[in-house]
């Protein structure tokens, strides 16, 4: 074959083959994932979704008896089971009144307290329990009150009542089939192991409950880590723009020029500064900015990372001119983890609609590792009150609240966290850890162990 028949023959073939590369990405579709104008990519952190109903749960529920002391019931899953009981009732003709709440509870000892950890809009109450009616007076409650005197007369009987601490806004209603519920109620704490109460009053002049025994154990659980790359693919706009630098303290930080992640013990900690002033056009009541938090922020990228016996809840709802906030605490087996919030918070501030700051665990606890351990250095209740009353390091704080709670420490080399049940007090600047008066130091009888 001559050189020029040559030439004419390859040309042909890449002619041919150029056509066909045209045909091709011609018909060529790429699988691209639609991306909106708030995220490039739909990421989410392997974790669940929550309900209102499932996040938000009271601290206590207290039996006042026949003006006897407070009761309690003993095993926390006992009292999550009597709150979701108390969920199904079906609750209507809701109206304000000024009857006054703790005159409430100190005139007539049959009642029963469920107390929240923060307060809650009135029109929440449509997510908590079966509401009949469509209208529910506007405000905030942090207690219930459930009357057990079923034979008085509706007229001097407020079955139920939602109030917000001392300050004399609350609102009442009425239960159907109320004296079936009284029943149950009387019923439920006969048949249930109980504890008595030692009562206290706060700065704000509220009932605090202190149990008087308790039988706490300590534990070891392992960890999981949290890909980093799964908060910077759905926090940042457009991920693959992000850069990732260490700065003095030794965080790392991940940035796109405007907004930035870090981790740091533990936590990821994101700043939008586009988002740090709040547009008052954009003011949300405090139902608003928890449904938006919750559900449109929270629920979209599975941001509740904990799994059984661990449980995120509802613990504060901070809606002000300079903050507008939503935090939620770990419990373990009905108990808040209140040490080291690195590992045990979840916190959301909302300006304009969307993020502004975002902090969340990069771990989470996973598995139990060994037996549980006896708690022997918690301390007597009586020890707690007297120190809170004559104590020289409280004497002069404002103190809203006591609790026990798990003190959550690593282990030094051993890759688990110690779960170490421990009481807490609640100032002016949140939870910390109780210590005692270096006055009341040194006695025998301080620790309780199983009390």
């Amino acid at each position: 074959m001559s050189f020029e028949k040559w030439k004419t023959l390859i040309l042909s073939v890449l002619v041919s083959l150029s056509l066909l590369l045209t045909l091709a990405i011609w018909n060529y579709q790429p699988n691209f994932a639609p991306a909106n104008s708030d995220q490039a990519i739909e990421a989410q952190l392997n974790g669940q979704t929550q309900t209102k109903k499932q996040t938000i749960f009271p601290t206590q529920i207290i039996y006042h008896l026949n003006n006897g002391d407070p009761l309690g019931l003993v095993d926390k899953q006992e009292e999550k089971s009597l709150y979701e009981q108390m969920q199904n009732w079906s609750i209507f003709d809701f109206t304000t009144t000024d009857i006054d709440y703790e005159e409430q509870l100190e005139n007539n000892q049959n009642k029963l307290e469920v107390i929240f950890p923060t307060e809650l809009p009135n029109n929440l109450l449509t997510d908590l329990f079966t509401v009949e009616d469509e209208f529910i007076p506007e405000g905030n409650f942090n207690r219930m009150l459930i009357s057990l005197e079923e034979n008085n007369s509706q007229e001097e009987n407020i079955q139920i009542l939602f109030a917000k601490g001392q300050t004399g806004t609350a609102i009442q209603a009425n239960i159907q089939n109320y004296g079936e519920v009284v029943t149950f109620l009387q019923n439920y704490e006969e048949q249930h192991e109980m504890v008595s109460y030692e009562m206290m009053k706060n700065s704000e002049d509220m009932n605090m409950y202190l149990p008087r025994e308790v039988n706490l154990s300590s534990y070891l659980y392992s960890y999981q880590e949290l890909e980093v790359q799964r908060f910077i693919d759905f926090l940042f706009k457009n991920p693959s723009a992000v850069k990732r630098f260490y700065i003095d303290d030794g965080s790392l930080t991940y940035s796109d020029g405007i907004r930035e992640l870090k981790t740091t013990g533990n936590r990821v900690n994101f700043a939008n500064p586009v988002n740090a002033s709040s547009d008052e056009g954009n003011t949300l009541n405090d139902y608003d900015l928890l449904d938006q938090v919750h559900n449109d922020f929270m629920n979209s990228h599975l941001g509740f990372t904990a799994t059984d016996p661990f449980h995120y809840v509802l613990t504060d709802l901070s809606n002000t001119p300079t903050m507008n906030m939503v935090r939620y605490t770990l419990k373990f087996q009905g108990y808040p983890v209140y040490e080291n919030q690195t590992l045990t918070t979840i916190s959301v501030e909302w300006h304009n609609q969307a993020v502004y700051k975002y902090t969340h665990p990069q771990i989470k606890l996973s598995d139990s590792r060994g037996p549980k351990q006896s708690a022997t250095d918690l301390f007597k209740t009586s020890t707690v009150v007297s120190a809170l009353k004559n104590g020289s390091n409280y004497e002069n704080n404002l103190i809203y609240d006591v609790a026990i709670g798990y003190k959550v420490e690593e282990q030094s080399g051993d890759q688990v966290f110690k779960l170490t049940p421990t009481w807490y007090v609640k100032g002016s600047n949140g939870w910390s850890e109780f210590r005692l008066p270096e006055e009341m130091a040194g006695g025998d009888n301080n620790a309780m162990g199983t009390n």
